[in-house]
């Protein structure tokens, strides 16, 4: 298996950006007719979060999910001519403003569009260190290959399990905290926020971090436009502090899956819908379900 995982690595890590999209399109459109019951899971996304759901949205969803993967082996060659050519920077004056007077922040994207790239991207044109927060892959060897894809030039990655002292030693050191908060979370990391109509979970720790330590969120996104990238800020998200602790977590959580709603609206075949976002849903009893996705 190791040996099977580095040879496809090496193989990959030789191709070029564009390359890499049209392998991971034509994956994509393969495992559509081949994954049945992913499709389900796509067709269900697309019912809630756009209100249609047809089979070429579904296609394009899978394309588009599978080049996105794919783009981690080209991260590490992210440089100053890639972004010269292919990159284009929405509200970079408010970006760099922010940053200059916000030493202190935690970067949130998703899982839309080039969410691979986003890190090194952001972490070259705003020459700046990121430490990433990633969810650790149970084959130690897919793990350790993903691990090093991203962490390279000053983006460092981190494992999502046990690491609050670490974002804390990051965040003192003035180092942002890159992370996507669009997926589903477990129930001991949770609170149930409103997205998309539906009171599902939301990861609260990077929320509570941000409200304890009084700093704010930039919100980013790296999404595929006519061959090119195109990086979209949005307004960056603030603790209020008005309000008391609880209330002060859900709101910030609420915030950001506003803006969740927003950019996944604008390009719904571009977040991954393959993920089962709507698992564990809150009634209006307050009853637990995670029925959404059943035959």
């Amino acid at each position: 298996m190791k040996t099977a995982v580095r040879l496809l690595s090496n193989f990959l890590k030789n191709k070029d950006w564009q390359t890499l999209n049209k392998y991971g399109r034509i994956i994509g459109l393969l495992l559509y007719y081949i994954l049945r019951s992913r499709r389900s899971v796509v067709a269900k996304n697309l019912e809630i979060t756009t209100g249609k759901s047809n089979k070429k949205l579904q296609k394009s969803v899978f394309k588009n999910n599978f080049a996105s993967f794919m783009e981690i082996f080209f991260a590490p060659k992210i440089n100053e001519q890639f972004i010269v050519n292919n990159v284009e920077i929405d509200n970079e004056k408010d970006i760099r403003e922010f940053i200059r007077k916000n030493k202190k922040f935690v970067l949130v994207s998703a899982h839309i569009g080039s969410w691979e790239l986003a890190p090194p991207i952001i972490s070259k044109v705003f020459k700046t260190r990121i430490a990433v927060i990633g969810r650790r892959i149970k084959n130690p060897y897919v793990d350790s290959l993903v691990a090093d894809l991203r962490s390279s030039g000053k983006v460092e990655y981190l494992h999502h399990r046990n690491i609050t002292g670490n974002i804390y030693e990051y965040l003192e050191n003035n180092v942002p905290i890159g992370v996507l908060l669009d997926h589903s979370a477990t129930k001991k990391d949770s609170i149930y926020v409103d997205f998309f109509g539906l009171r599902t979970t939301f990861n609260a720790g990077i929320p509570a971090i941000c409200i304890r330590k009084n700093i704010p969120a930039l919100i980013c996104f790296c999404i595929r436009e006519s061959g090119r990238i195109k990086l979209i800020s949005y307004p960056p998200v603030y603790p209020d502090s008005k309000l008391k602790l609880k209330s002060r977590v859900r709101m910030f959580a609420k915030e950001i899956n506003t803006i969740y709603e927003d950019i996944i609206k604008k390009y719904p075949d571009q977040w991954l819908m393959l993920h089962k976002r709507f698992k564990r849903l809150e009634q209006s009893d307050g009853k637990k379900t995670d029925s959404i996705y059943r035959s």
